[in-house]
């Protein structure tokens, strides 16, 4: 390749290095919004993934507690109780994650739809994104970039938002409503996990031991 070959390539991917790093700040708030919607599809595709990991490992688990409990082995079986109950939290986070995100896209498509893009209107999905950031990276580190960038282009809509309006952005009302999405998403997570878990029979368990103690 040609010194004016390699030139024009470096110049080339600079421009668009360029262009990428600076989308968030100069692309028009709708185009924004609407790569936003793209990063949530990406993301809760990947806590789709890991939610399958957290079942295939619970049914997993969950047999490794009826076996212990037919060969009355009631201190294994307390210890597997134990693991599968670490493992339903972080399966019920996760699903809360996926339906915060889903509640965020949809205001994110209300504010699309009625062409009314306002700071009080992204302030709370960006407080729920804050909220759970830290926990989905370490769920699915995979994602990453992903989460980042969305936190990003949401940050950075909601400042040019608040730059270009004399309206304060109430940022009590808009932890509020953050957290009544969390709250909406954590009560239908715990509800998807008892329709889809099994329920580790304790009640076997402590029987088992107090059979053990009484020996």
């Amino acid at each position: 390749m040609s010194l004016a070959e390699r030139w024009e390539r470096d110049e080339k991917q600079g421009i668009m290095k360029k262009i990428i790093d600076n989308f968030r700040k100069e692309a028009p708030l709708k185009e924004r919004l609407a790569y936003a919607l793209r990063e949530i599809k990406v993301i809760n595709s990947e806590l789709s993934t890991a939610l399958d990991r957290v079942k295939q490992r619970d049914k997993n688990i969950f047999s490794q507690v009826i076996h212990a409990i037919q060969k009355n082995d009631a201190e294994h079986a307390a210890i597997y109780a134990n693991e599968l109950s670490e493992l339903r939290k972080l399966g019920k986070f996760v699903s809360q994650a996926q339906l915060a995100l889903e509640l965020i896209s949809l205001r994110i498509e209300t504010v699309l739809t009625l062409g009314e893009i306002t700071a009080g209107s992204l302030a709370p999905a960006l407080g729920v994104l804050r909220s759970i950031q830290a926990h989905v990276i370490e769920v699915i580190p995979e994602a990453k970039k992903e989460v980042e960038e969305l936190f990003g282009t949401l940050n950075s809509t909601l400042i040019e938002l608040n730059a270009n309006t004399d309206i304060a952005v109430n940022l009590e009302v808009a932890d509020d409503e953050a957290r009544k999405i969390l709250e909406e998403a954590e009560i239908v997570a715990e509800s998807k996990i008892r329709e889809n878990f099994p329920e580790v029979p304790l009640d076997l368990i402590q029987s088992n031991e107090q059979e053990e103690l009484s020996s």
